[in-house]
């Protein structure tokens, strides 16, 4: 079934390879996309937070709708910053709840115009700094209470008490995305150099092919993450099915936005950025199948990238919806062929995690 489908989808599909790799192998890959594309994406999500935290100053300092405009500019900004770099799901960015508390979705779904509401009616604008955001409830810490206070209850921060709030919170991410830089670099934890130096005192990894693995599931399961929760429940399986009410970031419009910025995020890192990529390793097991890899993401974006609505709106759209329920399909085979195919072709194992199911 699985080969079927990724014929329909994408053409043909070449037999697993059964090639092993060496330490050195591993290493040369995980080094080039430690320095290449996970660092360099961090260091983009701490210059974008930090773009939008001067930009929400500046607005609460004197709210004109230029300032406003801005803040809304540097919010996409630092939003396609961690769509960019959101599936790299290990390392510094699992330390203090960092993930759930920059983005606690869809978890938090539902749950954040309460928190927001709450804190602002029970607070006073002294109370409301980044001290106390930082241990508040993990819906109102990042991306997701922003979004709220810029795109639907904007008229909190024309007063002094939600403009601290909105200030707090950019100062939260702005702490959290530069102590991730800051570990990743150096400080307590280097991780980048534990990527580097795995061996029997190292705490995160034995070997290199270790550090491989935690890429390769990232890989995975972001593309779990991209096909289960922001696809297949806004598309559904019929018109009538369709539940434009759960879209990702649908307040700031960015649903496709995000699925566009994930799935360029996740051929960079099996490409390569400049550099080797996943594909390598797999392109040396089985070049056949890394030409399949290739191909179905430039047709997956390419196909995204015409949709040119957001995916609740295209999703009952009687034109687009076609490429919609085309797109959830060709996410689906994605996902497919890198458990069957690329998984074994790597020499590495799935795993089962709470997205598997069909």
């Amino acid at each position: 079934m699985v080969v079927l489908f990724s014929v329909l989808v994408f053409g043909n599909t070449p037999a697993i390879g059964d090639d092993r790799f060496s330490e050195m192998d591993y290493a040369g890959v995980n080094l080039a996309l430690v320095e290449t594309h996970v660092q360099p994406r961090y260091s983009q999500l701490a210059r974008t937070t930090d773009g939008f935290e001067d930009a929400v100053n500046s607005f609460c300092s004197s709210p004109t709708a230029e300032a406003f405009n801005l803040m809304g500019t540097r919010f996409h900004h630092a939003m396609d910053a961690w769509m960019g770099v959101q599936h790299i799901n290990f390392g510094p960015i699992e330390l203090f709840m960092r993930n759930h508390r920059l983005y606690f979705w869809p978890q938090a779904r539902g749950k954040v115009s309460d928190a927001v509401h709450e804190l602002v009616s029970a607070s006073n604008e002294g109370e409301l700094n980044s001290e106390r955001i930082s241990q508040s409830n993990v819906a109102i810490q990042g991306f997701l209470a922003a979004e709220l206070l810029l795109y639907r209850d904007f008229a909190l921060i024309e007063s002094p008490v939600g403009c601290s709030l909105l200030r707090a919170i950019a100062v939260n991410m702005q702490d959290m995305a530069g102590n991730i830089v800051e570990d990743w670099r150096g400080g307590n934890v280097a991780f980048a150099k534990a990527t580097e130096q795995p061996g029997p005192e190292n705490m995160f990894f034995e070997f290199h092919r270790d550090v491989t693995v935690a890429l390769f599931r990232s890989f995975y399961n972001s593309l779990q993450l991209v096909a289960e929760l922001k696809l297949k429940p806004v598309v559904a399986d019929s018109l009538e099915s369709v539940k434009p009410h759960v879209a990702e970031s649908r307040l700031s419009g960015r649903s496709l936005v995000n699925v566009i910025v994930n799935l360029k995020a996740l051929q960079a890192l099996y490409i390569g950025e400049g550099a080797a990529g996943l594909g390598d390793l797999v392109r040396t097991a089985d070049p056949e199948l890394d030409q399949l890899m290739r191909k179905a993401f430039r047709l997956t974006i390419e196909n995204a990238e015409s949709i040119n609505k957001p995916l609740e709106e295209a999703a009952v759209d009687g034109t687009l919806r076609p490429k919609t329920e085309k797109l959830l399909l060709q996410a689906k085979a994605l996902r497919q062929i890198v458990r069957s195919k690329m998984a074994p072709a790597l020499g590495v194992a799935v795993g089962f995690n709470s997205f598997d199911g069909d």
